[in-house]
């Protein structure tokens, strides 16, 4: 997610952990896909891109966003002339709306239009935006404003609520009682949020210097980011590994050199099929340890990252640049609260690790004959292929599921349950010629039963050269927000993702797509993102839908995924393409174990990675590759069953320290929190309609608009049930764990199916 201080939504995939991967449709859409013959939702009988009336041509971008820099300009004068109340608010609201507009929509284009001029033209308003908004981002005069607004807006809440009246001087020097009551709770927790935003730029800091150091660890903190994921995809930095044809499996050997040794790429999906399908002990070992100390240029980049954020954040006022982000309204408050959840967790899972590496380690030395094998780290991905086989069944399990995983059939479940559960349907639409960017698209309108129309969601998920590549990255293009006369501006997104067209359908549709079963989790994990974006109803889009704490921001895509674990859900979601038979029990508790058979390793080796995130942002942060790996190894020996061999680097290949620097724990807060409101509201009966509508009003409706602790108490049913579920712990609160342990105490390979089924 781009986030500056008016900060467009750009990319949603940036969440991990936010969101990844997705969907595809079948050839049956069934009545609860309803095809609809209305226009596109820009309001015109001729949309065009995304729906969007102000794209017809790619020349289009570069005069929308020059306009859009017109009409801020005009928006920051009245910014300046007006008084210090709730109308500033929304004029900044205003500002931001309209950069994202274009921004959002140009990031979207630039990434997934096949047209070179659609490309370079979409890539022109973003950088036309971009030198904008780093003059907005540092403008005095805005930024003031904001401070007397809030100023103001302070005082006059203190004198309203001292029942003594102020003196006639002082009442003149506050807001009126009109003035005061059009700061509702949401216009006040925006014009906090805005001004922290313009503080990340350390607009407030007294020294010039200070604030021209700022900027240029700014640029710095963009700069190592993308280098270090650039060499992630550079074949040539990653490097290969020389190993004996002979140890490799028959289809290796086409690339054998003339001295008898294969060069295997060390490109993250080479490195796992190697691990995962080679016999040869000899052979995952060379290829793990020569992946593991690659790509070495990675070393010194996160070296100057991790100090260059160690620097902005002191520069800020911040003790590390995880205080930094701690900071940024999210449920833990602080690091420690943070880093104790992940060592409780870690400790939770070390019994149940320890049991599935136990067993991992009596599969090797029965396949070895070796009584005495230890159990390597190169050893893990072969044995736990080998394990799911047989504790889930045979591969052929996923190719036997594909007939009730086609994306029509699955989006017409989807429709359907949505409507049972919030009163919510996916209704089809055709697409004009110029809002197309590529065949294979779906147009699907989000409606509600009560209130119509909430937005559009494009599907963008055919597999072709040149796409982004990504298995999933949901863009915001337009954000909802109120509009004057009590309208609504309705959302646009679009999910886009690389499925083939494969399966033994050939040259398929996108409605004829056939899912695997991580496909199909995936979908609904996207779905979940999605429908939070669509119902989510605020006031200004900075707060809209997922705009909210990054640590909970992941609770509904995480809670949709149970969906695929629960017979109830299944038989609406899973259908023959045909028959329309449910996906039989069995065949869904084969592929639900094949996608986890050893749940508390991966569990653990997400604590571990989420620690190591939190201590290389931390307070010391290591200042060379040697501290590094020192720093992983050491929490590894503490936190993992399994840790990685002294002479090894981890952290050259973790990307993810360049998106979520000391916030990758919020994908593990999310699944804890999930795991409770299912368990609390879901359980008995995940098709109840009281039940969707909690969710939907409580949860998803809200978006950024409540801090993630009033959010939560809410949708938890109050101080009482958050508490079984929340602590509070070093300053902030983290989830309790139980809920989360339970679950994966009931996903191991020999127990992996939901007692739904």
């Amino acid at each position: 997610m781009l986030k500056i201080g008016f900060h467009c939504c750009a990319q949603l995939g940036k969440l991990p952990l936010q969101c990844r991967h997705l969907l595809a449709v079948g050839s049956t859409l069934s009545t609860a896909i309803r095809h609809s013959s209305s226009g596109g939702s820009g309001g015109s009988n001729d949309p065009g891109l995304f729906g969007m009336p102000r794209l017809q041509t790619h020349a289009d971008f570069p005069r929308w966003a020059q306009d859009a820099k017109d009409r801020c300009n005009e928006l920051v004068q009245q910014i300046l002339a007006a008084p210090a109340d709730a109308s500033v608010v929304r004029l900044v609201d205003d500002i931001s709306d309209q950069m994202c507009q274009v921004y959002d929509s140009a990031e979207c284009c630039r990434n997934v239009h096949p047209d070179p001029q659609w490309q370079q033209a979409a890539s022109q308003a973003c950088q036309v935006l971009g030198n904008y908004l780093a003059e907005i981002n540092h403008h005095e005069g805005l930024y003031n404003k904001l401070v007397a607004v809030q100023d103001l807006y302070t005082r006059s809440r203190a004198a309203a609520d001292n029942e003594a009246a102020p003196d006639k001087q002082l009442q003149q020097q506050l807001l009126s009682h009109q003035q005061l009551s059009a700061f509702c709770p949401e216009t006040v927790v925006v014009a906090a949020k805005y001004l922290q935003d313009f503080e990340k730029f350390g607009i407030h800091l007294q020294d010039k210097q200070q604030r021209q150091k700022v900027a240029q660890l700014l640029a710095l903190n963009q700069h190592y980011p993308a280098r270090f994921n650039a060499v992630m995809a550079d074949p040539a930095a990653l490097g290969t590994a020389s190993v004996p044809a002979q140890l490799l499996p028959g289809s290796w050997g086409l690339a054998t050199s003339l001295t008898g040794q294969v060069r295997v790429p060390l490109d993250s999906g080479s490195v796992h099929y190697l691990l995962s399908h080679t016999d040869s002990a000899e052979a995952r070992k060379q290829v793990y340890l020569a992946a593991a100390t690659s790509p070495e240029a990675n070393l010194s980049l996160l070296t100057g990252m991790l100090g260059c954020r160690h620097k902005l954040a002191r520069l800020l006022g911040y003790t590390s640049y995880a205080h930094f982000k701690a900071s940024d309204s999210t449920l833990a408050g602080s690091p420690g609260a943070a880093e104790s959840f992940l060592v409780d967790l870690a400790d939770q899972c070390r019994a149940h690790a320890d049991k599935e590496l136990a067993l991992l380690t009596h599969m090797k030395r029965q396949h070895t004959g070796d009584s005495g094998a230890v159990f390597q780290p190169w050893d893990q991905d072969y044995y736990t292929r080998q394990l799911a086989t047989q504790a889930c069944g045979p591969a052929a399990a996923a190719v036997a599921a594909f007939p009730y995983l086609q994306l029509g059939s699955v989006l017409a479940g989807l429709s359907e349950l949505l409507d049972r559960l919030m009163g919510l349907q996916l209704q089809q639409q055709p697409l004009s010629a110029k809002e197309a960017w590529a065949q294979g698209l779906v147009k699907l309108a989000v409606v509600c039963c009560e209130h119509g129309p909430l937005g559009t969601l494009y599907l963008d998920l055919v597999a072709r050269p040149g796409k982004v590549p990504s298995s999933g990255i949901l863009y915001p293009v337009r954000c909802g927000r109120e509009l004057p006369g009590g309208m609504y501006q309705q959302p646009i997104l679009c999910l886009v993702g690389n499925v083939a067209a494969a399966h033994g359908i050939g040259s398929a549709t996108a409605t004829q797509l056939l899912l695997s079963w991580k496909e199909f989790k995936t979908l609904l994990h996207e779905m979940g993102h999605a429908v939070h974006s669509m119902v989510s109803r605020t006031k200004y889009q900075h707060v809209w839908g997922t705009r909210c704490a990054q640590d909970i921001v992941e609770v509904p895509s995480h809670l949709w995924e149970h969906f695929a674990s629960d017979s109830r859900c299944l038989a609406l979601l899973a259908r023959h393409k045909s028959s329309r038979e449910p996906l039989p029990a069995q065949l869904a508790q084969q592929l639900a174990c094949r996608t986890s058979a050893t749940p508390a390793l991966e569990l653990q080796q997400q604590a571990l990675m989420s620690l190591v995130d939190l201590v290389y942002h931390g307070h010391l942060p290591p200042s060379s590759a040697h501290e590094s790996s020192s720093v992983w190894l050491s929490l590894a020996h503490q936190h993992s069953s399994l840790p990685p061999p002294q002479t090894t680097s981890p952290q050259a290949r973790f990307s993810h320290l360049t998106i979520y620097g000391a916030s990758y724990y919020s994908y593990l807060y999310a699944r804890c929190l999930s795991e409770a409101i299912w368990d609390t509201h879901l359980l008995q009966d995940p098709l109840n309609p009281h039940t969707g509508q909690l969710i939907k009003e409580l949860l998803l409706k809200p978006g950024g608009s409540l801090e993630p602790l009033d959010l939560l108490t809410s949708v938890l049913g109050g101080p009482v049930q958050r508490d079984k579920v929340l602590q509070a712990r070093h300053g902030g609160w983290c989830p309790k764990t139980d809920h989360l342990v339970k679950r994966m105490i009931g996903s191991t390979a020999q127990d992996t199916l939901h007692k739904g089924l």
